[in-house]
């Protein structure tokens, strides 16, 4: 990250990590699949495409959820034309 804290520190993984267990905290991609979003290859089945094409479609909420620019999805919904078959 490019953010200092209020230290002038740089904001590294270890300090997060650090935070995070001081204060219970979970990470973002565990708090986004308690929020029930998708990996792209849970969206794949359903829509009927492959990994890439859920990454490249800009119709579908995406959320960024590490440092490797991988994002977790919300599904479209049952009555999304974007699906292929229920959920």
């Amino acid at each position: 990250m490019s953010e200092d804290t209020n230290q002038g520190r740089r904001f590294y993984s270890k300090l997060i990590g650090s935070i995070r267990a001081d204060y219970d905290l979970k990470t973002r991609y565990a708090g986004l699949r308690h929020a029930e979003k998708l990996t792209a290859s849970e969206m794949v089945n359903p829509l009927g495409v492959t990994r890439a094409t859920v990454r490249k479609w800009e119709t579908l909420k995406a959320y960024p959820c590490n440092d490797r620019n991988e994002c977790l999805y919300e599904h479209p919904g049952i009555h999304s034309p974007l699906m292929t078959e229920p959920p």
